[in-house]
């Protein structure tokens, strides 16, 4: 074929299984198994009962696990980064509801930009929900558009690429629902996005025009607004490379028409530029904002990735099945190295043995393809090859793979959903072609055209890594006593896809039973795919999501918008989740800057070593005395009610010598404080005990009390913190344990006939105040500074280098004095600090009054950035940098007022290129619209009236 090109929409073959049978085809199959795949796994969440995300996790920490009344049900325990990323669109679709357009939130991780990037899936349109229903509701309904979405664009593709309906709906639930896809809900959806700009660049390039054009615009696009970059990235390589293949194909069959070819590649080509740089345009909104983000805080300067940056040889046989590289989340190890949402590369063994299958045929030459199944079968072949290749194996080529644009420290292990969005396609053509038994298109006089090639290449790849690899797969598994486990899961992922191949050749002899054999293997491709998995991203109990607990209520009273948090460890007021309650938290997931990091690695160096996207705080390992986190604004330290309080203890701890269950007298619970009481310990054991278990102090007429849930209750020491630092030595206390579950057999443990008691006084060098037992034991650190505060005294340093040693190193009399990396007048001897007046927080914007004889420094203490201007009573103000990061501004004597605002260039800049390019794509949408109307009704006109013939006359009249 030479200059010609046939629009695969119109040429399809007709020949599916229902058209041969006689029948029309079935439209509703796809339609139909689309909904029941998605509607049994989201069941729960769609009507009401749970809620789709691993925020069960919240139940490990305070304050909801002195809540729940039960042990921590965590079905999902490595999914940390879904309870973290879903407090964003909560907040932010609740203040956009009012409506605000939320730019920046206070709330987490010191500061931090939100509504300028795309990292939580804000702009897609799957989030449309968030706008309608409650946030807990929201995500399960995103999910299932998300899906619904993949399948039916899925189905489409393999459509376009020639398959017919029961092929092309095996194959679009094949990719859906593979490992990849189901571990990287909630945080990276561009691949369920990818099989629309796909099927958008393929009819582009058969029929290229600019009513094609918006297709591809808005869902590459949409690829980047669904978040997490390196999807998008992965996504746009694979559609560039989609479209340049065409053209190459095109071409290579033009040849001997060179005029011809480079028509048949230009004019498409310049469409395809087109539209990725329209997609870039509409995508301006957050793609600049982000770039300038990533340049200014010096993200990009910690490039990591190289050539060993990808899995482990052996997660290769997670392809074929998940429960071969570990059984998570329940039922044994996860054994194979990695963490499993970023290792999980699950296509099953049905899928598999039909790519082999595919292959081997084509490399024998016993698999018909037509010439446009041929196209895509090499494509995917080599795709699936690269893929592979790049996951699990490296070399210096994985290196210079990372330094393509876009890559940067994202892992290559997250581009592993081609290789599922390649086994789906390869089997599904092949199938097709089986079942239609076209003729093999011979390329030219070439034995190995483009598709045995990729086979051959293909086949050898996988070889290689199985047979190189099973050695080593074998000992480990033998060695974590997995090998006999594995070996069943193997096996009978292998019947179950030959199981399969039955019913594919039953249906290609008998086509009236096509349709129940798809459907058949589809409800076996979707237990071996989606069973397995279906507990990763959890069913949770809807009251984990985010719900306002006591806990908080106390942690906001004690705030009371002036100060900020922190608490131990990863689950305790869980990172994030003060998005949602607007409590300042020093923790959350975020992009800090350099200067940022440097700040509170000073006063931890351990603070990032855990995540460096987070702040974890381990109780033992923080210096929480330290002066910087005075000058960060961290008033209160919250710990969980598991951990053992601050304090050091009176004495040694005394002998158990029995337990009871009955109510000790009065005596026997009395105790004379040697001092300050700030916690006890008292060992307790119960049986199957809900609720809570309260210990009280009463003395001097005040009783104060401390709870903890009752399953913590085994038979040892149970510590609680306690509010009782008025105690001074020799004062008489009566002791209470109770327990809230009447039937509750709770028993105590005596020393010589008396409640066994170990006491805990401050500890001297801690100078922390236990302020409240809600849920959680909190402290106050009383040297803290407000998040707005007024310095008489500041000293410039010339770096923030420079600076840090003598911040880390101040003693609390020289906290009011400020400390500056750029040059600033001298503060007037003498002066005092201006009065600080209410403080208008509100995300975007601060505003607050002053007043004072004397010129002073207003430090806010949180992340600067170029996007923060100031005023004073309306004229503009350089915004300074404390502390290298926070900000400060000059304000004179005198009643003012002061305000700033986050309004960053970039942002303002990218809106406008994507308002721009919006409204290009708007009115290109309507005058093609308007254009392809007009020419239906000439062919209309021009059918109903040939050439040469007018309307019929009417009869003449006598």
């Amino acid at each position: 074929m030479t200059g010609a090109h046939v629009d695969v929409s119109r040429s399809r073959d007709a020949n599916d299984a229902g058209d041969r049978a006689g029948r029309p085809r079935l439209r509703w199959f796809p339609t139909l198994l689309f909904a029941l795949t998605v509607g049994v796994w989201l069941a729960p969440s769609l009507s009401g009962q749970r809620t789709l995300a691993a925020v069960d996790m919240l139940e490990l920490g305070a304050p909801y696990r002195d809540a729940i009344g039960r042990p921590p049900h965590v079905a999902s325990p490595i999914n940390t980064d879904q309870a973290e990323m879903l407090a964003a669109p909560a907040a932010y679709f609740r203040e956009l509801r009012q409506p605000d357009w939320q730019l920046w939130d206070n709330n987490v991780a010191g500061g931090t930009p939100t509504g300028i990037f795309a990292f939580n899936g804000l702009f897609s349109p799957f989030s449309v929900p968030y706008l309608v229903f409650p946030p807990w509701y929201a995500i399960g309904v995103k999910a299932a558009l998300s899906f619904l979405f993949c399948q039916w664009f899925m189905y489409l593709f393999l459509r376009r690429l020639g398959a017919g309906v029961v092929p092309a709906t095996i194959g679009s639930v094949a990719y859906t629902f593979t490992g990849a896809n189901l571990v990287l809900l909630h945080r990276m959806s561009a691949p369920l996005v990818l099989p629309a700009a796909l099927w958008a660049v393929d009819r582009l390039v058969d029929r290229p025009s600019l009513r094609r054009v918006l297709p591809v615009t808005v869902f590459l696009a949409w690829c980047w607004y669904e978040g997490f970059p390196s999807g998008f990235v992965y996504s746009a390589y694979l559609t560039a490379a989609w479209g340049a293949w065409l053209l190459l194909r095109r071409g290579w069959r033009d040849r001997h028409d060179g005029s011809a070819a480079i028509r048949g590649a230009v004019k498409p080509g310049l469409f395809l530029g087109l539209a990725g740089a329209w997609a870039c345009a509409l995508a301006a909104m957050t793609v600049i904002p982000l770039a300038s983000e990533l340049v200014w805080r010096g993200i990009l300067e910690g490039r990591e990735a190289g050539i060993d940056t990808h899995l482990s040889h052996i997660q290769f046989f997670g392809i074929f099945d998940t429960w071969a590289v570990g059984r998570y989340p329940s039922g044994g190890p996860w054994w194979t190295g990695s963490n499993p949402v970023e290792s999980v590369t699950h296509v099953g063994m049905i899928a598999s043995l039909g790519v082999f299958l595919a292959i081997v045929g084509v490399i024998v030459r016993r698999l018909p393809l037509n010439e446009r199944a041929s196209d895509a079968f090499a494509f995917f072949c080599f795709v699936a090859t690269s893929g592979i290749f790049l996951t699990f194996v490296g070399t210096r080529l994985l290196g210079l793979v990372y330094r393509l644009p876009g890559f940067t420290d994202n892992p290559i292990s997250r581009s592993r959903f081609v290789i599922g969005l390649s086994a789906a396609v390869i089997s599904t053509l092949a199938l097709d072609a089986w079942w239609k038994g076209r003729t093999f298109a011979r390329e030219g006089s070439s034995r190995y055209g483009p598709a045995v090639v990729g086979s051959f290449l293909l086949f050898a790849l996988v070889a290689y890594l199985g047979l190189s690899r099973a050695g080593e797969y074998v000992m480990e598994a033998r060695a974590v006593g997995q090998f006999r486990f594995v070996a069943r899961g193997i096996l009978l992922g292998l019947l179950l896809a030959v199981v399969c191949v039955g019913l594919a050749a039953v249906a290609r002899s008998r086509v009236r039973f096509r349709f129940a054999a798809g459907a058949a293997i589809i409800g076996l491709l979707y237990v071996q795919l989606w069973y397995p998995l279906r507990h990763f991203t959890p069913q949770a109990p809807v009251d984990d999501y985010y719900s306002i607990q006591p806990g908080h209520r106390a942690l906001q009273r004690l705030l009371d918008g002036r100060f900020r948090f922190a608490a131990s460890g990863l689950f305790n007021f869980y990172p994030n989740s003060a998005q949602v309650f607007g409590e300042q938290d020093l923790r959350g997931q975020a992009l800090h800057s350099l200067e940022f990091k440097h700040l509170v690695s000073a006063a931890e160096p351990t603070a990032f070593s855990r995540d460096p996207l987070k702040i974890i705080m381990p109780k033992d390992e923080w210096n929480v005395v330290s002066p910087i986190l005075d000058d960060l604004s961290v008033r209160y330290f919250a710990l969980g009610t598991d951990d053992v309080p601050y304090g050091i203890e009176y004495g040694d701890p005394p002998p158990i010598d029995s337990w009871s269950s009955r109510p000790l007298p009065a005596e026997a619970r009395t105790v004379r404080a040697p001092g300050p009481v700030s916690g006890l310990l008292v060992p307790l054991k119960a049986g199957q005990c809900k609720g809570r278990v309260t210990v009280s102090v009463t003395a001097h007429g005040r009783t104060r009390s401390a709870s903890r849930p009752a399953f913590d209750a085994r038979g040892d020491w149970m510590s609680f913190a306690m509010v009782a630092e008025d105690l001074r030595a020799g004062d008489p206390a009566v002791v209470d344990v109770a327990a809230s579950d009447p039937s509750c057999a709770l028993e105590t443990g005596a020393s010589r006939s008396k409640l066994a008691l170990r006491l805990l006084g401050p500890d001297p060098a801690l100078p922390l105040k236990v302020v409240s037992t809600e849920q959680a034991w909190i402290y106050e650190r009383v040297n803290a500074l407000p998040l707005v505060r007024s310095h008489a005294v500041w000293k410039t340093f010339p770096d923030q280098k420079t600076l840090l040693p003598h911040a880390l190193l101040r003693p609390p009399s020289e906290l009011n004095e400020a400390l500056l990396v750029e040059p600033a007048p001298d503060p007037k001897p003498g002066a005092r600090p201006a009065r600080i007046g209410p403080v208008d927080w509100d995300g975007d914007r601060i505003e607050f009054s002053t007043d004072g004889p004397d010129e002073t420094l207003v430090v806010v203490a949180q992340n600067g950035d170029r996007g923060w201007t100031a005023t004073v009573d309306g004229a503009p103000r350089r915004v300074l940098l404390a502390h290298g990061v926070l900000m400060g501004i000059m304000v004179p004597g005198g009643s003012h007022r002061v305000e700033l605002r986050y309004r960053p260039a970039s942002h303002r800049a990218g809106t406008a290129i994507s308002a721009v390019a919006l409204a290009a794509l708007v009115a290109s949408a309507v005058v093609t619209g308007l254009r392809s109307r007009r020419n239906g009704r000439r062919s209309t006109a021009t059918k109903a009236f040939p050439e040469g013939a007018g309307p019929p006359q009417p009869p003449l009249q006598p």
